[in-house]
């Protein structure tokens, strides 16, 4: 019984760590869960495997009683050979009537959305990913922190 019981715990354990196997993953907590338009929110990591597809995501945790339905960022990319590029991003946290996508309790809510699915890197090296605030609000108050993971494509067998 005690055998049957520790291979269960141990079927349990390897799928749980096997569901989930980031290759980058970091949250910048916000100061006073307010992000300013002159406050820059910046990942770097590194790549090492050009011949693999990648999954981008970001979350977003907000508190429940934020004012917008989403958030308006400034993405700038910065690749190995320091060419960069820049995009508009709008981070949906709620659907067209107003309720929060994603996890949310009383006080908080967290908004994982994939903002890249099938990327490829084409440089080995350090990539920078810099998110500033571009919302018409100099400061948006209630957002908590911005997470970004970033997933290896699992290769078809």
């Amino acid at each position: 019984m005690k055998f049957l019981y520790l291979l269960f715990l141990f079927f349990c354990l390897s799928v749980l760590t096997s569901c989930h196997s980031y290759v980058y993953d970091q949250k910048i907590e916000l100061e006073g869960n307010e992000w300013s338009y002159v406050k820059s929110i910046d990942f770097s990591f590194e790549i090492q495997d050009t011949t693999n597809m990648y999954h981008l995501y970001l979350e977003v945790e907000h508190l429940s009683d934020y004012a917008y339905q989403n958030v308006y960022a400034e993405l700038e990319v910065i690749f190995p050979d320091k060419k960069t590029r820049k995009e508009l991003l709008s981070m949906e946290l709620s659907d067209g009537s107003g309720k929060w996508i994603g996890d949310c309790n009383k006080t908080i809510c967290k908004r994982k959305m994939i903002f890249m699915p099938r990327a490829r890197f084409l440089l080995q090296g350090r990539y920078k990913l810099n998110f500033k605030q571009s919302s018409r609000i100099s400061t948006l108050k209630g957002i908590k922190s911005i997470r970004l993971f970033i997933e290896k494509e699992k290769k078809s067998k």
